[in-house]
């Protein structure tokens, strides 16, 4: 995903692999705007400031630097994990496979559970 490639290059590989981690949120803000969800959604977080975990959602349209406040974005749930971890999603603006255990890992299409989503559904 270009956006990732892109993100990698600001921060730092090495900074961006050691706090990845999936969660959930609701409110999210972008510099050009909000991108709250109304319902929780999943969400990929690169690092974090005092007030914020920093990344993009999921199944965002290619937005990165996202800030999700700590107050309203929490850790997954069993069950959230179980439903998520090897799931293949394929948006416009990407393809991804979620993997709980270490985000980091290669995007590939190999098989696996898909989620499609109808356009009233993705978060933008």
């Amino acid at each position: 995903m270009l956006s990732d490639i892109n993100f990698r290059k600001r921060i730092g590989r090495k900074t961006m692999t050691k706090n990845m981690r999936y969660m959930m949120a609701t409110k999210a803000t972008h510099k050009l705007g909000d991108l709250s969800s109304e319902k929780p959604d999943i969400c990929m977080i690169h690092h974090e400031d005092g007030e914020n975990y920093i990344g993009e959602w999921v199944f965002g349209h290619g937005f990165i630097e996202v800030k999700f406040p700590k107050e309203t974005t929490r850790e997954l749930t069993a069950e959230e994990k179980e439903r998520y971890n090897g799931t293949f999603v394929s948006l416009p603006s990407c393809n991804r496979e979620i993997n709980i255990d270490d985000p980091e890992s290669e995007r590939i299409f190999v098989g696996g559970k898909v989620i499609h989503l109808p356009e009233a559904e993705i978060v933008a």
